[in-house]
């Protein structure tokens, strides 16, 4: 690990934009970088310039339309239309369009160009900069957001590679099992991007073309754009393609509630998955970004996931079966927090682990967490945010960052602001405010989960035996963690900002995420 600087200063929490009496309450300021604006007919943008590397920019246009908006007889005409987006337009015929985007260096396959979620459809291209390739990148982006051509014979084509990638894969298919607990009778767990085949195969130009005039409107679109660009070119090159684009619909208003979460237990069996865990699961208010109070709550959740974590190594340190632990959260659809106390299943024996993760959940509640992993956590995450600091952000994440203040609210700090703010939530969170905090969001109802390759034979009353005789474990006495983490190296990929840590996730993770973090953003790729 590269040598590190110390300011003194900063971690005195001398804020830049902030006064030091900041409240809970007090609102976040988007990174003053970014320049952003609305064309008068909604559209928005957002540019920042980033000159590492050099002559390279990603172009990305988000419509605020998705799965939700399908009528029950218009189920996968979502991501059919992100499809027919690249099969001809105002423009470009489809062999132009084609050969225009491997120009720009576009490449098909692997490489995402272009996503279907539940409620945003989003596209994006990168490319050199010059002006001939910036004029062809705004032209092909204004072409998707008001330009596809739904040509019959095109449509009728396309209907066989949207079939091949709707057959289920073991992600998808284990995805959509959980929604069915996870989010009941919402509209979440019946309009998956992907569709149905029997939608796919009857659908028709026409109607794709209308779900499309329905959906694509200008006050949907936001242009956003991140790379070694001139910014007032930008933004006249987003005037002029993006300027004439008008309404032609109106949106349906749909219901994107969850209903009331409630206590239970889920067996999903998945053998492809690869992975034995169990998990206890809380609900929380949802809270977008926005707020030094949201900030703070991030960094509480971030103190509750290393604290557990080093716990629970000490807890299980003379057992005979080697179980990690892990906590996570995630907002679902921008209406509810999910905590998850996740652990492995070892030798498929689901009542030990389960005792174990409600003897640690037990015992943080009534003890609290260990006083001298508090101050070496409290270490590390300092250690973290001036390491953050001294880091050039890339290009893809300050794209990421922007196109989750986009679709999610979240706002995206300037790095200086993001290093004072933090630094003073982590001078002013104690350890009796992390001990408050985890007690507040475990006083709920508990779901129980099991995720394993076979049956384990688990039932909500046995689960809820298992609660009943757990034995609080006193983490607040154990000496281990601490002692193993102060002889330990500090290595940045054991811990993380939990501001670093907002990405679009996709369900397809390796076990630790599955864990830990339950996806509500499941998108069909193109």
């Amino acid at each position: 690990m590269k040598k590190l600087i110390f300011f003194i200063s900063a971690l005195l929490c001398s804020l830049s934009l902030y006064s030091a009496d900041t409240n809970p309450d007090a609102p976040l300021k988007l990174d003053p970088s970014v320049v952003h604006g609305e064309l008068a007919n909604g559209v928005k943008f957002y540019i920042l310039k980033n000159d590492v590397p050099k002559n390279s920019a990603l172009f990305y246009l988000n419509v605020a339309a998705g799965s939700v908006d399908e009528n029950d007889d218009e189920q996968g005409l979502a991501h059919f239309v992100e499809h027919m987006a690249f099969n001809g337009s105002e423009h470009f015929d489809k062999n132009e369009l084609v050969h225009t985007l491997q120009r720009l260096g576009v490449k098909f396959g692997a490489d995402l160009n272009a996503q279907t979620g539940f409620e945003n459809t989003t596209y994006n291209i990168q490319a050199q900069v010059s002006d001939d390739t910036l004029k062809d990148v705004f032209l092909v982006l204004r072409d998707y957001a008001g330009g596809v051509k739904f040509d019959e014979n095109e449509t009728q084509k396309e209907k066989g590679v949207i079939l091949e990638e709707a057959k289920k894969g073991f992600e998808r298919r284990f995805y959509e099992k959980r929604a069915t607990y996870l989010y009941p009778n919402s509209i979440f767990s019946r309009r998956f991007p992907i569709g149905q085949n029997e939608i796919i195969k009857g659908a028709t130009g026409e109607q794709l073309k209308k779900f499309y005039v329905r959906n694509y409107l200008p006050s949907a679109i936001s242009i956003i754009v991140v790379g070694d660009v001139n910014i007032e070119q930008i933004k006249n090159l987003i005037k002029q393609n993006f300027s004439s684009l008008s309404a032609h619909g109106e949106k349906i208003p749909r219901d994107l509630s969850l209903r009331p979460f409630e206590g239970g237990l889920a067996s999903t069996v998945e053998p492809e998955l690869g992975a034995n865990v169990a998990s206890v699961l809380y609900a929380g208010k949802y809270e977008p970004l926005r707020s030094y109070g949201a900030l703070k709550n991030e960094w509480l959740q971030a103190y509750v996931s290393r604290l557990m974590e080093l716990g629970y190594d000490a807890m299980n340190v003379n057992a005979k079966i080697p179980l990690k632990a892990y906590f996570g959260s995630d907002d679902l659809f921008k209406n509810r927090r999910l905590y998850s106390i996740s652990a492995n299943i070892f030798n498929f024996d689901a009542n030990a682990t389960l005792s174990s993760l409600f003897s640690a959940i037990q015992g943080v509640r009534e003890h609290g967490f260990n006083n001298d992993d508090f101050d070496s956590v409290k270490a590390e995450f300092k250690h973290q945010v001036q390491a953050d600091l001294l880091k050039n952000d890339t290009q893809s994440a300050q794209i990421g960052a922007l196109l989750d203040f986009v679709q999610n609210g979240n706002v995206k700090l300037s790095k200086q602001d993001e290093h004072d703010l933090s630094l003073k939530a982590l001078k002013e969170i104690t350890l009796a405010d992390v001990n408050k905090f985890f007690s507040k969001i475990t006083d709920g109802a508990r779901f129980t989960e099991i995720i394993s390759a076979k049956d384990l034979g688990i039932s909500q009353k046995d689960a809820e035996l298992l609660y009943e005789k757990a034995v609080p474990f006193n983490f607040a006495a154990s000496k281990l963690a601490s002692k193993q983490l102060a002889g330990a190296d500090l290595k940045e990929a054991e811990f993380k900002s939990p501001l670093k840590a907002r990405k679009i996730k996709s369900p397809s993770q390796p076990l630790k995420k599955v864990a830990t973090r339950i996806s509500a953003k499941l998108v069909a790729k193109f």
